[in-house]
C-alpha cells in the first residue's frame, strides 16, 4: 500500500518538475529571442508573432505587449513540455531534442509566419529553438529516467 502511495506522490514530483522545466524553457525562449530582437539579429520579435493573431482594434502599450507575450510564451512552453513527457518521454537523445528544436521552429517560423526571412533570422532562430529542443528533451528524459517510472 505505501508503495502505491510512493510512486503517485512521484508521479506528482514529476509534473511539477515538468511545469517548472516548461517555465524555465519558456523564459529561456522569451530572453534570448529578445536579446536577439535587440540586437538585431532577428527581424520578428516574439510579440510581433503572437500579436500578429489578435484584431486589428486592439492596441496595447509596449509593457503590456511584452507582458502578455511572456505569460503566453511560458504557457505555451509547460503545454508543449506535457505534450512532450506524454509522447517521448522514454527518449533520453541530445539528437531527437535537436529535431524537436526544428520542428518547433518549423512550425512556428515557416507555417505560421510564411515571408520572407533573412538569413540572420533563420541561424538566429533555428539555434535557439535547437537548444530549447534540447533542453526539453534531455530535462523530460532525465527526470523520466531518474523517477524511474516505467
Amino acid at each position: 500500500m505505501s508503495n502505491l502511495k510512493l510512486k503517485k506522490e512521484s508521479v506528482r514530483v514529476l509534473k511539477l518538475r515538468m511545469m517548472i522545466t516548461g517555465f524555465v524553457a519558456g523564459v529561456f525562449l522569451y530572453v534570448t529571442m529578445s536579446i536577439s530582437n535587440f540586437f538585431y539579429f532577428v527581424d520578428a520579435s516574439l510579440s510581433s508573432i503572437f500579436f500578429e493573431w489578435f484584431p486589428k482594434g486592439y492596441q496595447f502599450n509596449n509593457w503590456t505587449r511584452e507582458s502578455l507575450t511572456f505569460i503566453s510564451i511560458c504557457i505555451v512552453s509547460i503545454l508543449i513540455t506535457y505534450v512532450y513527457y506524454l509522447l517521448f518521454k522514454k527518449i533520453y537523445n541530445v539528437w531527437f531534442g535537436m529535431i524537436f528544436g526544428v520542428f518547433m521552429w518549423l512550425i512556428i517560423y515557416v507555417w505560421l509566419l510564411a515571408g520572407d526571412l533573412s538569413l540572420n533570422d533563420v541561424t538566429t532562430s533555428g539555434c535557439i529553438f535547437i537548444l530549447y529542443g534540447i533542453f526539453i528533451s534531455c530535462t523530460i528524459g532525465y527526470d523520466f529516467l531518474d523517477a524511474d517510472l516505467t
